[in-house]
C-alpha cells in the first residue's frame, strides 16, 4: 500500500504545479513594477561624476626629508635612505648577501623591480600564564618584523644608486599593534650592506 501512495502524491503535486501557470504574479523582484531599470540583470549603472573629482589635482612639489614616518596601508613605516656610488645591480646583490649574513629571511626578491622583502614572526618563549591576563599583564606573545628594501638607479648616473629601507615592527597582544621601530636594526643592515659592497 505504501508503494502506491507515494507515486499518487507525486503525481498530484506535479498536476497542481502545472496549474500555477495562469495565476497572477504574487512575488515581485525589488525594482520590478516601479518603472526604474533593473541594473542587476546586466548592463552598466550610469555614473554621475561630480566636477570636483574630474578637476586636476594640484601638484605638490615639496620634498620629503631622508628619514620620515608615513602611514602605508594603515601601518606606520619608518623609511631610511642612503645613496651609494655603486651600480644598482651590485647594490642589489650586496643587499641580498647582507640580509643572509644577518640571518634576516628573504621572503621575496625582485631584481627587475629592485625590491627585497623579508617578513618573519618571533614567538615569545615565556608564557605569561592564565593569571597574568587577569592581572593586566600586556606583554607581547609574538613579534612581527618586516623589511622592505628598494634599490633605485639614479637617472643619468650609471654608477649611482639609492637604497631605501622601510621597517615595520608589530607585537601581538590579542591583535597586532604597531611597536616602536628600532633604529639599530637599520644601522646594522646598512653597515652590513656597506661591508658586502666593499667585498664585491
Amino acid at each position: 500500500m505504501k508503494n502506491i501512495i507515494r507515486p499518487l502524491l507525486l503525481i498530484a503535486l506535479l498536476i497542481s504545479l502545472t496549474g500555477c501557470d495562469s495565476m497572477p504574479k504574487l512575488f515581485w523582484s525589488t525594482d520590478e513594477g516601479t518603472g526604474r531599470p533593473d541594473y542587476r540583470s546586466g548592463g552598466d549603472v550610469p555614473l554621475d561624476v561630480p566636477p570636483v573629482l574630474t578637476e586636476t589635482a594640484s601638484s605638490d612639489t615639496s620634498q620629503m626629508p631622508d628619514g620620515y614616518s608615513q602611514a602605508v596601508a594603515g601601518k606606520a613605516v619608518a623609511v631610511h635612505a642612503r645613496q651609494y656610488n655603486a651600480d644598482a645591480r651590485h647594490l642589489f646583490s650586496a643587499v641580498e648577501k647582507a640580509m643572509l649574513s644577518l640571518n634576516i629571511p628573504v621572503t621575496s626578491s625582485d631584481l627587475q623591480g629592485g625590491v627585497v622583502i623579508s617578513e618573519w614572526i618571533k614567538k615569545v618563549l615565556e608564557s605569561p600564564g592564565l593569571l597574568a591576563g587577569l592581572t593586566g599583564d600586556s606583554s607581547p606573545r609574538a613579534t612581527r618584523h618586516r623589511y622592505i628594501v628598494r634599490v633605485f638607479r639614479l637617472e643619468g648616473e650609471q654608477q649611482k644608486s639609492r637604497l631605501e629601507v622601510r621597517t615595520l615592527h608589530q607585537e601581538y597582544r590579542g591583535h597586532w599593534v604597531n611597536s616602536r621601530n628600532h633604529d639599530t636594526d637599520d644601522v646594522n643592515l646598512f653597515g652590513e650592506i656597506e661591508r658586502q659592497l666593499a667585498l664585491l
